[in-house]
């Protein structure tokens, strides 16, 4: 890609890189200067007639007398750049980079067209109406889907309505870190905005608990889509039904064939995901990956679209131990903004997911919320309460938690996200670890090296 750039910019300003300089030659495009975190946001040497001004927008640059070829961009440096605004993304590469003017005569025809349809279903005002009039009750189960007699998501909304985390002090923040066993009133206190000062004292704590459990170890496994069919409009995913991007399905010879490559790795645990399309991905289906993945794997994890219990017993059967299920927000409210089509707008089916899995016999269960749709605080808060009362409910499951956190996308005004920045999202980590030390959690690889390796 050939971008139109200001001539050696000497900084980028943000108040989120933790004041670290980041080398900008990973870029390899003969920038001689740093990208600098400075604590003024507003401080920009002009060195050109083009400059990035405070909102760290590409303005309108002078007459270049050549093209920059950008190559190699690594997602380490975007996550340190936190942008706000509306922005072009293509495969997560360009995570910080405005496109100013693109050449389209020396630009790939098919990565053109690419980049011409991306997310255009956000961006279709027809076809956001006609889903307004087409929407369904998002509490109102479908026909078929199981009904669970259980109050738990009760119990959960009504603890995270009830969360008020300005509330807390400093001094009930001590008091949870001093605990050898927390309470749900403690983890509250752990994930107030009281407890960022003792985000240090809080991982120290959290990196005993995790030996104590765990020992100093970390488990590795691959996640393997194998369809990325869906019939849900979720106006802040990429799969969602009415957006045009490529659509595939492994059959099993081509299944087996990348499971056997992933083996050859030393990897013993391997996530299986689709879409979420019964029609494209049915149970059966599923099922006959589950059983290729046996062969391979000692453990088989599952990420796909909620199930009844029989279904999931039938998973079970095939060989698969576990099964996550991101909630996205607890908040039902936001939730019905959000997802306007498919089966995961129903709110309370999806909710009951991991309960369902356990009754169908599944091994293990794993709970997310994508924070930043929501309020973040509220939203940690509700999947540790949703964990916790599950397990007490049944001992015998094991608990896993993601915590995985919306990044800037295209239409990001239209989300109205709220960020969660590196310190938010560690002090998210260990108050989980701190609640639930035996849980295990997952971090993603969408996360920086940097992130990652500090976790």
């Amino acid at each position: 890609i050939f971008l139109f750039i200001p001539f050696e910019p000497s900084a980028l300003c943000d108040h989120t890189a933790d004041c670290v300089a980041v080398a900008v030659d990973v870029f390899r495009c003969g920038i001689d200067n740093d990208v600098c975190a400075l604590l003024n946001r507003l401080y920009q040497i002009c060195r050109c007639h083009g400059v990035i001004h405070h909102k760290r927008q590409i303005m309108s640059m002078c007459q270049l007398s050549k093209c920059l070829d950008i190559h190699d961009i690594e997602l380490r440096i975007a996550d340190r750049l936190c942008e706000y605004h509306t922005r072009l993304l293509i495969d997560g590469c360009l995570d910080c980079i405005h496109i100013a003017d693109i050449d389209e005569h020396r630009l790939d025809s098919k990565c053109f067209k690419i980049m011409e349809h991306i997310n255009e279903s956000i961006l279709s005002e027809e076809i956001k109406e006609h889903q307004k009039e087409a929407r369904i009750d998002h509490m109102v189960y479908l026909p078929g889907m199981e009904a669970l007699k259980s109050d738990i998501t009760k119990q959960v909304v009504e603890a995270m309505e009830a969360y008020d985390y300005d509330s807390y002090t400093a001094e009930d923040v001590r008091c949870a870190l001093a605990k050898r066993n927390r309470t749900p009133e403690d983890f509250a206190a752990l994930l107030s905005p009281a407890a960022e000062p003792f985000i240090e004292e809080m991982a120290q704590c959290a990196k005993v608990e995790k030996e104590n459990h765990f020992g100093n170890s970390v488990c590795f496994f691959t996640p393997l889509y194998i369809a990325n069919y869906c019939e849900n409009y979720c106006i802040y995913c990429g799969f969602n039904c009415h957006n045009r991007i490529r659509r595939a399905k492994l059959n099993a010879e081509e299944i087996e064939a990348e499971m056997a490559e992933i083996a050859k790795s030393g990897l013993q645990e391997i996530l299986i995901l689709t879409g979420e399309s019964r029609k494209m991905s049915d149970v059966e289906y599923i099922g006959e990956a589950c059983k290729i993945a046996r062969k391979y794997f000692k453990v088989i994890g599952l990420e796909v679209y909620p199930m009844n219990s029989e279904e999931y017993a039938y998973l079970h059967e095939c060989g698969a131990d576990y099964v996550t299920v991101f909630q996205e927000t607890y908040n039902s409210d936001k939730y019905e903004t959000l997802h306007l089509a498919g089966h995961k707008r129903i709110f309370p089916y999806r909710m009951e997911a991991q309960e369902r899995a356990i009754r169908g016999g599944m091994r293990g269960v794993g709970f997310a919320a994508l924070l930043g749709l929501d309020d973040f605080r509220k939203d940690a808060f509700a999947t540790g309460m949703h964990a916790y009362l599950l397990q007490r409910k049944y001992p015998h499951a094991e608990i896993a938690f993601s915590c995985p956190r919306l990044r800037p996308i295209i239409n990001n005004d239209k989300i109205n996200p709220m960020d969660v920045h590196e310190k938010q999202l560690l002090q998210v980590v260990t108050a989980y670890r701190l609640f639930m030390p035996y849980a295990s959690i997952t971090v993603s690889t969408r996360e920086c090296a940097r992130v990652r390796d500090s976790l």
